[in-house]
């Protein structure tokens, strides 16, 4: 399933401005363990894991920051996370090649990438989601996340959540005061 539209933000910093985005949740087939049957992807047979929390997009600079997506699944499924690519057009995706029309991550400093698309160094700790980030400098970075479901081991569906932030210099509305 896919939904995009044009465009990204002139003021990305992490490469991107001005591009399409697009974006995706993928449902697949699942085997029983016990009887061998395949339930097809289509129709879905599962649901695709949700976001519960709202998206943190503007927060200042100087201070660490942490925050989750809060992904759940209402079959309790096991909920893997991830960094994921950032998509351009919706027109050319293709689900048997996922990341075919994948952004890359470009300009700024330092180089980010998929893995690091936002200053300060971000981690993302797989099984809670909790992102933890101190950063610096100032500016608009695409970030994605992907977020899997697994049933019995198996890979059943996927859905991915593009964040826009803004990382913004708080001092400048609240300059130190002098005693």
């Amino acid at each position: 399933f896919t939904w995009g539209s044009c465009c990204r933000s002139s003021n990305i910093d992490n490469g991107m401005a001005d591009a399409d985005w697009t974006l995706r949740a993928v449902m697949y087939p699942y085997t029983n363990p016990v009887t061998g049957a395949v339930m097809p992807a289509d129709p879905c047979f599962d649901s695709s894991p949700e976001f519960k929390e709202l998206a943190k997009t503007i927060i200042c600079t100087g201070y660490e920051f942490s925050y989750s997506h809060n992904a759940s699944d209402i079959e309790l499924d096991q909920i893997i996370y991830s960094w994921g690519d950032p998509l351009g057009s919706s027109a050319a995706y293709n689900p048997s090649i996922p990341n075919a029309t994948a952004l890359a991550f470009a300009g700024g400093v330092p180089p980010y990438t998929v893995n690091s698309p936002i200053p300060g160094n971000p981690t993302l700790d797989a099984t809670t989601g909790e992102i933890t980030y101190n950063s610096n400098t100032a500016g608009v970075f695409v970030t994605c996340v992907k977020v899997e479901a697994f049933k019995c081991g198996q890979l059943v569906a996927e859905i991915y959540r593009e964040v826009q932030v803004v990382l913004v210099d708080c001092s400048i509305y609240n300059p130190p005061i002098d005693g």
